[in-house]
């Protein structure tokens, strides 16, 4: 990619903030990447400055729900390089929303376009590695246009903003750190539901029962599954799961697995991918890794992907001060900066 028109005068490479102490709160950056679907084509904007977003009255996205948005980390490596974990992972799952609400599909390389240009603007404020800070980057899509019917939109918004964050749990995530959560009388998500992609709706039902649950002197609320009401579903708001995607539910003697009720997590698969790849494998560096590469089109600037081993060219590596990479065949992170 050329030398981006935005830049940072000092002799500091990061901006000067007590990364190791940050919440998972908005820290405004100074940049975002934005693009437009209208007439059946994207445009891409680029890189803006505005925080405030101006959309007509009858979107669709501020009456009936048409909105998407995914979240992931950008994390500075031991090297000194900024990486991303399986972004394109995060464009197919916005995708896979984007279908279903019958919205226009963003490019996927269009997406991590805008990954790899919003990063690059804010670089100083990606964390240093060791801090246990990340910089979060939220994609959203909105459908927008002047309408009062119930229909999909014509006209869409691709979004990128990021800010830097430290964990969602402050001290870890658990009983054994002193995380106690309520059960919830309600349903996060409904069978054959929307509960399998991110979409706004899906968390805003989550805030009456997240705030009985705080009030209550708990973390957050515990889901069950809303067929029989037995069987632990997930935590929190949505997305994260206690065991397996496909949450198991009693019909007679047989376990039935409920699909299309939890979004995909990426973490979560790669470390099952991981550890069936050590399994099969034994110790690790038995198998070559070879590095991949995302083909683009030409208009778009390639972006360098290499496999997790050859990235950091070891089995597991530090991440942060808590978090580690697998090395897993076909498991990618992309190199940002």
């Amino acid at each position: 990619m050329e030398k981006p028109r935005y830049y940072f005068i000092d002799d500091s490479d990061t901006v000067h903030l007590d990364f190791s102490s940050l919440g998972f709160d908005y820290l405004a950056c100074p940049y975002r990447f934005e693009a437009v679907f209208e007439f059946g084509v994207w445009r891409v904007r680029g890189i803006v400055e505005d925080t405030t977003m101006h959309l007509p009255e009858g979107s669709q996205a501020l009456h009936y729900g048409q909105q998407l948005f995914e979240g992931m980390k950008a994390q500075r490596g031991p090297d000194g390089r900024v990486y991303a974990f399986r972004p394109l992972e995060n464009a197919r799952r916005m995708n896979l929303g984007a279908r279903y609400l019958k919205g226009a599909e963003v490019p996927e390389e269009l997406f991590l376009r805008g990954i790899e240009e919003v990063t690059r603007a804010n670089l100083p404020y990606v964390p240093p590695h060791g801090s246990g800070a990340a910089l979060y980057l939220r994609p959203m899509y909105l459908g927008v246009g002047d309408n009062i019917g119930v229909k999909p939109a014509t006209k869409y918004v691709f979004r990128i903003f990021v800010s830097p964050v430290g964990p969602y749990y402050q001290g870890g995530f658990g009983p054994e750190q002193g995380k106690s959560f309520m059960v919830s009388r309600s349903d996060r998500a409904a069978p054959q539901g929307t509960g399998h992609i991110k979409a706004g709706g899906n968390y805003a039902s989550s805030f009456a029962p997240g705030s009985e649950a705080k009030e209550a002197g708990f973390v957050d609320a515990i889901y069950l599954d809303p067929v029989d009401h037995r069987y632990i579903e997930e935590i929190r708001p949505a997305g994260k799961k206690t065991h397996n995607r496909y949450q198991k539910h009693r019909l007679g003697s047989k376990i039935v697995y409920r699909k299309n009720a939890i979004i995909e997590g990426w973490t979560e698969i790669s470390t099952k991918q991981g550890k069936s790849h050590h399994n099969e494998q034994g110790e690790c560096g038995q198998r070559k890794h070879q590095p991949s590469t995302l083909q683009t089109r030409r208009s778009i600037s390639p972006v360098r992907r290499s496999s997790a081993a050859s990235a950091v060219n070891a089995c597991t590596t530090t991440w942060s001060s808590s978090r580690s990479i697998l090395t897993v065949p076909g498991v990618s992170v992309m190199e940002l900066a």
